[in-house]
């Protein structure tokens, strides 16, 4: 697969092993290798092809808890890739699994992916890296149950809070996230007292 220039046929027989759940740990082996390709393969059809591969793999594939677990930290460790087109790949990748992801593993996985997915809001210098992050984030902020939302609210009001110069970056993603809070659920955002507390956070931020 890595140095393969015939992509199409190479990429057609991993789809068709595959299709016939193959268990070998050497499968498994060749799955670790089309994840790390799909961020850092030079090619861009390359990547997109390991990237369908791959959430392929992970939604319909049988595997143990702590295998997917591994994939699912691998794939959040590679938003941080240090290439711009890498970074964007695993980001596309994450966005395409919240959405196919069965609603209780995506429940379950909401904090692992939220929390890398805000630094790389603060912290990526890349605005269509940023761009794409907010897009992920909101994708997520849809399927999420209202109690998950809440959970991760709370994590919102708290980096809006002053705390020192060192938090202003955070204070100034919280008031991207709010943002992000009212386009995606606004449903959540109209129960109860959310509303008038969510504009007095935001006037703190301001």
């Amino acid at each position: 697969v890595r140095e393969s220039d015939q992509h199409n046929d190479t990429f057609g027989l991993v789809k068709a092993i595959a299709a016939k759940r193959y268990m070998a740990p050497e499968f498994f082996d060749l799955m670790d290798i089309v994840l790390k390709l799909s961020v850092q393969s030079q090619k861009h059809a390359v990547r997109l092809q390991c990237s369908q591969i791959f959430l392929s793999y992970l939604v319909e594939y049988p595997m143990g808890s702590k295998r997917l677990e591994n994939h699912l930290q691998q794939i959040v460790l590679n938003i941080k890739y240090e290439y711009e087109e890498g970074r964007l790949s695993a980001i596309d990748l994450l966005s395409a699994l919240i959405q196919k992801f069965p609603l209780p593993a995506l429940e379950a996985n909401a904090q692992l992916f939220f929390l890398p997915l805000v630094l790389s809001l603060v912290n990526d210098e890349s605005k269509k890296c940023k761009e794409a992050v907010a897009g992920c984030i909101s994708l997520m902020l849809k399927r999420l149950s209202t109690d998950t939302v809440q959970s991760l609210y709370s994590y919102v009001k708290r980096w809006s809070q002053p705390a020192g110069v060192e938090s202003v970056p955070m204070q100034l993603a919280s008031a991207q996230l709010y943002g992000l809070f009212v386009e995606a659920r606004p449903d959540y955002v109209k129960r109860g007292r959310n509303s008038s507390e969510l504009a007095d956070l935001i006037m703190q931020v301001i």
